[in-house]
């Protein structure tokens, strides 16, 4: 890792590393398939190269750098959670892109890496559950992918053996 971490601090999974700094302790983490939540009728838009990240810190707030390791491109990244956007509400849980963040390419463990920075408050938007010492982060880096436009003067459509020319 580029910083001095302590075992408290720092969890590396499978092609990915936590780091907590600050006054903050690292409980659990666990990488979950983007499959074993409620997809989301604008999520299909995403790609997650390296799925979900799920942890757990003790700490009122925390930054926390996610070293996203193998990948080499900044462009069309978004942060994606699925949570509560208000926590601790469980009514209100869906899928939404967590703002005030940052991204950067860094060499990490001889690899190439995205980081992406987070600064998260215990009971605050980007935390699942309530005001309670613990900070809950479902989430995971997200590729947007161009989407790709086609103009044409005819298209030909077929519909329920129904066919029409737009």
């Amino acid at each position: 890792f580029p910083v001095t971490i302590s075992t408290d601090s720092a969890l590396k999974l499978d092609g990915l590393a936590i780091i907590c700094k600050g006054n903050c302790k690292i409980v659990s983490g666990q990488l979950l398939p983007v499959e074993s939540v409620p997809p989301n009728t604008n999520n299909y838009q995403y790609l997650f190269p390296k799925g979900l990240v799920n942890f757990t810190l003790q700490a009122s707030e925390a930054a926390v750098d996610l070293y996203y390791l193998g990948l080499n491109n900044l462009d069309n990244l978004v942060y994606r959670k699925y949570g509560p956007t208000t926590p601790g509400d469980t009514s209100t849980t869906t899928w939404y892109t967590q703002a005030n963040l940052g991204y950067e390419l860094t060499e990490c463990e001889g690899q190439t890496a995205v980081v992406v920075h987070l600064y998260l408050r215990d009971g605050e938007l980007g935390d699942s559950t309530g005001k309670d010492g613990y900070i809950i982060d479902p989430g995971g880096l997200a590729v947007q992918p161009n989407l790709i436009n086609i103009v044409t003067s005819n298209v030909t459509v077929v519909e329920n053996q129904t066919q029409a020319t737009v």
